[in-house]
């Protein structure tokens, strides 16, 4: 059914060692392999490493080879034009890695929601523990998330729709386990130290006067990590 196969695909996003069986096109009957890539990638792009940063810095040195034989005053126009092209490339790579982080954070928090809300119907399979998620690393890239809920958009940082998803975020990972409970309430974050609550209230209250889902998911998320498990 379209549950199931969703709740499967959900329990793999969140590191089920899940199994797809298939016929290979060159024959040799059926073969099942694990599926655990997803799961990695999802995981390194929603904690911000997306990884493309070695091409800034590839490009560059490519660029200045290229006029390695060059006058000096050539080299001085080139490295200034290398300069201003590595500092838009980095632009660009910003704003796309901020865009692939933010549909990692769609698939994990839709994976997380499926578990949830649908795990009594498939009581035989049993959900991975989300260790990963739970960690004080990813928590704090959370928090940097709920920070934008003030910030309007901008390229290379998040604003109001990534805070939204860190807010949705919380309120799953607390109703997902016990240890996803007790890994949120009273959580501190950041420099200086603050309570994750204080943040999630400042997203509610810039939320309630220009986005109403930012304003809803803090207040579900205050309410999960507030209460007793």
């Amino acid at each position: 059914s379209g549950l199931e196969s969703a709740y499967l695909a959900a329990l793999t996003v969140l590191g089920s060692a899940s199994k797809m069986r298939f016929n290979p096109m060159n024959g040799g009957g059926v073969q099942s392999h694990t599926l655990i890539r997803l799961h990695d990638l999802v995981g390194s792009y929603a904690c911000g490493q997306a990884g493309y940063a070695p091409l800034l810095s590839t490009s560059k040195s490519i660029a200045i080879g290229q006029h390695a034989s060059s006058s000096d005053a050539y080299k001085e126009a080139s490295d200034h034009n290398v300069d201003q092209s590595s500092q838009e490339m980095s632009n660009i790579m910003s704003e796309h890695n901020l865009t692939i982080r933010g549909y990692a954070m769609h698939a994990l928090t839709n994976a997380l929601s499926n578990v949830v809300y649908h795990g009594e119907d498939f009581p035989l399979l049993p959900k991975p523990s989300c260790e990963s998620l739970m960690t004080t690393e990813f928590l704090e890239q959370i928090a940097d998330d709920l920070s934008g809920a003030t910030r309007p958009p901008i390229a290379s940082l998040g604003s109001a729709h990534e805070a939204t998803y860190a807010a949705r975020f919380l309120h799953l990972i607390a109703a997902y386990s016990e240890e996803g409970f007790y890994f949120t309430n009273g959580a501190i974050v950041g420099t200086p130290p603050r309570p994750i609550y204080g943040l999630l209230e400042r997203a509610r209250i810039a939320g309630s006067s220009c986005h109403r889902a930012l304003e809803l998911e803090s207040q579900v998320a205050q309410t999960a990590i507030g209460g007793k498990f």
